[in-house]
């Protein structure tokens, strides 16, 4: 997500048997026709797994509390799994 934005700007979907994942968020990840991803200063970057396979989290997903990250940003950032939504 970026700030002022509600819904995300990019998103990856990968099946939970194939984690621990290395992934990269570039404009193939957008999900905001004509905007880049490299048009905000920052970013949140979050993640969560859904029982559901759905993309809007939910009770009971377990969630990776979002992370701000400033752009550009060439290096790694890791986040973890760590609690699950009420």
């Amino acid at each position: 997500r970026a700030p002022g934005i509600t819904r995300p700007i990019a998103a990856i979907r990968h099946t939970v048997s194939k984690w621990p994942v290395d992934l990269i968020l570039d404009e193939s990840s957008s999900m905001l026709a004509g905007t880049s991803l490299f048009d905000f200063a920052s970013i949140l970057i979050g993640a969560h797994i859904s029982s559901l396979g759905d993309a809007i989290s939910q009770s009971g997903d377990l969630v990776a509390d979002p992370i701000t990250v400033k752009l550009p940003n060439q290096d790694s950032v890791q986040i973890k799994l760590s609690r699950i939504l009420p």
